[in-house]
């Protein structure tokens, strides 16, 4: 699993949250980050937030799927054109910041199923 957000301290709370959860998130703070952890993660889902220091979140996703990467995709925003974009590049599932741990786990849950 990876997990992308560029604020360090909700990053390392979405892995807390996970890793307790029962989860191996592999945490990244960037598009390009998390494109370099693609071969030693080799994640089923990506977490990740929409706006990130490099690109956004669909450009993530737009970028696996280059690369032949279809993991399962968990948007994390609440803003409706984010979620638009992201729906553009088959984003289905979503969590709207503030989430609570059970929030977080329950979409990871669905997203996997």
């Amino acid at each position: 699993m990876l997990v992308v957000e560029p604020s360090e301290a909700l990053r390392e709370i979405e892995v807390e949250i996970l890793i307790r959860g029962g989860f191996y998130p592999c945490p990244a703070a960037s598009l390009e980050r998390a494109l370099l952890q693609l071969a030693a993660c080799r994640p089923q889902l990506v977490l990740t937030t929409y706006a990130l220091p490099d690109g956004t979140g669909a450009l993530l996703v737009a970028r696996l799927h280059e690369r032949g990467a279809y993991p399962a995709i968990v948007g994390v925003t609440d803003r409706d054109a984010a979620r638009a974009e992201l729906r553009g590049v088959g984003v289905v599932h979503f969590l709207a910041k503030p989430f609570t741990a059970r929030e977080l786990l329950e979409i990871v849950r669905l997203a996997l199923a």
